[in-house]
């Protein structure tokens, strides 16, 4: 049931209720009018309080208040944090992404997810480098010559783009020199964009458009 002081901040007129709508705290009288420029990210003086609102109403002191957190929303949050990782045009241009031809393509006995591939990039010898998407291939889950079989025929001879300049990583006693791109077929398939996929995984290397015209090593970032 509404309460009586609910009630008749309702039927106020918007004048009065400017007035019904004041807010106090235990120590001081009147605070000045909440509005929305008070809750405005600019107005970071809130940020974590709790204000307790007090309705006056015409019989005087307000017998009906409710506490407002001005805690930052989840929203809010999740903006900031998605600003806070954003990088600048300089550091985006450091990333170096070439394209590479898988040479051979072997599981890593110390681990379930992980495929060493042996990539050309236009060096004088093949990158190793490490990926862990094993497990993103049902067939590939087993190790049998059939499997071993199944992996060669995915990948080798295969061009893909490669993250060249990522810091080196020590996975399953292996060392891994860069990052082959890899993407969801949805993804893909549904971009519309410059990027093709060639088979019907959940996941598949990102290619660049004409791929077998481009010569390994060519930087595409």
């Amino acid at each position: 049931m509404m309460s009586n002081a609910f009630q008749n901040i309702l039927g106020r007129q918007p004048h009065h209720l400017r007035e019904a709508l004041r807010t106090r705290n235990h120590h001081s009288s009147a605070l000045p009018l909440l509005s929305w420029k008070t809750f405005s990210r600019k107005n970071s003086s809130l940020n974590g309080q709790m204000l307790h609102r007090f309705y006056s109403t015409e019989a005087g002191p307000s017998s009906f208040s409710e506490t407002v957190s001005t805690t930052p929303s989840t929203t809010t949050e999740a903006s900031n944090k998605q600003t806070s990782n954003s990088i600048n045009i300089e550091d985006f241009m450091k990333v170096e992404i070439v394209v590479g031809q898988i040479v051979s393509a072997q599981f890593v006995k110390k681990s379930k997810k992980l495929i060493c591939f042996r990539v050309n990039i236009g060096e004088q010898e093949p990158r190793q480098i490490l990926s862990g998407i094993r497990t993103h291939y049902p067939s590939l889950d087993k190790n049998t010559t059939s499997a071993e079989e199944e992996l060669n025929q995915l990948f080798v001879g295969q061009k893909v783009l490669v993250v060249k300049n990522l810091e080196s990583k020590i996975m399953a006693g292996l060392e891994s020199h860069g990052m082959i791109l890899f993407a969801t077929t949805e993804t893909i398939e549904n971009s519309g964009s410059e990027l093709t996929a060639t088979n019907e995984n959940s996941i598949t290397p990102v290619m660049p458009k004409d791929y077998e015209r481009v010569k390994p090593g060519t930087r595409v970032c």
